[in-house]
């Protein structure tokens, strides 16, 4: 090109001649370990993976738990939790296969990889301020089925949140019921109604909270402690 310049890669690798890299497909798919050769075209750069044909919520709508397990047949995964994995259905994805051919004048196959277990990882642990419980890395191997510590991560964060649930669901449920036997009393009635119309809106939280983490696994710790503290804050007022 005959100029010096910075190169900044969004989802895409280093490839350089010789430079060495893995390109992963989707959770049932192949990866490639590849060698890169160096073009100038593409500012010695190629694909970081297949791609996603198919946004999250998208995938989540239009793709189905029975499909899922279909697709991971004879792979070690989390399928007990099939439903939260529903935006890393491999059909949300590109055909990994289409996009290495597109690229045979940027990289080199060395190895292809089958993947033969996908292990959902969780990046932070409820309070730290961290992301998303591994919502967003599938982490594939084909010699083990991943790492112990960051599945019970998960598994600690789900078990806080649903802890969190049940508390809430029996302060509405109580909220409730007082303020009904309170509004028997014409003295107390204000004060009765007041108290179940906030017991009823524990109980919404409560509800919203069980069904988003159905769909989509544990909530970010940030909008969890926000929409706990909103809520205290409402009720102590």
């Amino acid at each position: 090109m005959g100029k010096d310049l910075w190169i900044t890669r969004k989802r895409a690798i280093k490839a350089g001649q010789g430079d060495e890299g893995v390109i992963p497909g989707s959770m049932s798919t192949r990866s490639y370990v590849v060698r890169g050769l160096g073009s100038t075209a593409s500012y010695t750069s190629c694909s970081h993976g297949a791609g996603r044909r198919m946004s999250r919520t998208a995938a989540r709508k239009q793709l189905t738990v029975d499909s899922l397990r279909a697709a991971m047949a004879g792979r070690a995964w989390n399928a007990e939790s099939a439903d939260r994995l529903l935006d890393e259905h491999p059909a949300s994805y590109k055909d990994i296969d289409q996009v290495m051919a597109d690229q045979t004048d940027l990289v080199a196959v060395q190895h292809t990889l089958r993947q033969v277990s996908t292990t959902r990882v969780c990046e932070a642990r409820l309070g730290d301020g961290g992301g998303e419980c591994g919502r967003r890395r599938p982490q594939h191997s084909s010699t083990s089925t991943g790492s112990a510590s960051t599945t019970a991560c998960c598994a600690e964060r789900m078990t806080t949140e649903e802890q969190l649930t049940r508390v809430l669901s029996a302060w509405a449920a109580g909220s409730v019921a007082v303020g009904a036997v309170c509004s028997l009393s014409p003295r107390t009635r204000g004060f009765g109604r007041q108290t179940a119309a906030w017991g009823l809106v524990d109980g919404a939280i409560a509800y919203a909270g069980v069904r988003a983490r159905r769909r989509k696994g544990p909530t970010d710790p940030a909008r969890l402690r926000t929409v706990l503290l909103v809520n205290a804050g409402l009720d102590v007022g």
